[in-house]
């Protein structure tokens, strides 16, 4: 049989090996590089174990991090009323709205309560007046349905 002969017995192979010290070094030193590229493999493995495990965690830290920020909802129009007058009914929403002022200057006022914050500008166009609303909370929800409450007092109907 031919094929008995290419592929010789393991006792058979042990015993050529020991009698070719030659051959025996080749094996050897393949076998070496062969367990170095396990542990080679074995180490890629763990590095990409823990290159996974950073980056869940940055993206886990990152989704905290946006969690906690506030978020602001923005509404802005022109309407044809004088800045005193804009700067009178933005301090009026804020007050029937449930909010405190803050603060009051010549184009700003601002607003708060215990979970949200609004700010309304009022700049004057000319003969008309540039209005923008912007409502802020933790909340995106309670952000968006105070600078619409705010807005509505603020603008009134379209001019």
């Amino acid at each position: 049989m031919v094929s008995g002969l290419l592929a010789p017995p393991s006792r058979d192979l042990s015993m050529i090996l020991r009698a070719l010290p030659m051959w025996s070094d080749f094996f050897c030193e393949e076998r070496h590089i062969r367990r170095r590229s396990n542990i080679e493999r074995s180490n890629m493995k763990k590095l990409r174990i823990v290159a996974v495990a950073i980056g869940l965690g940055l993206i886990t830290s990152a989704t905290q991090a946006l969690a906690q920020g506030p978020v602001f909802h923005v509404g802005s129009d022109t309407r044809a009323m004088s800045q005193a007058n804009c700067m009178s009914q933005a301090k009026f929403a804020i007050g029937e709205t449930g909010l405190s002022t803050s603060f009051t200057d010549g184009l700003h006022t601002a607003g708060q309560g215990t979970d949200v914050g609004v700010l309304v500008t009022c700049l004057s166009l000319g003969a008309r007046t540039f209005i923008e609303v912007v409502g802020s909370s933790l909340n995106s929800s309670r952000a968006e349905e105070i600078r619409n409450r705010v807005r509505t007092i603020v603008m009134g109907p379209p001019s």
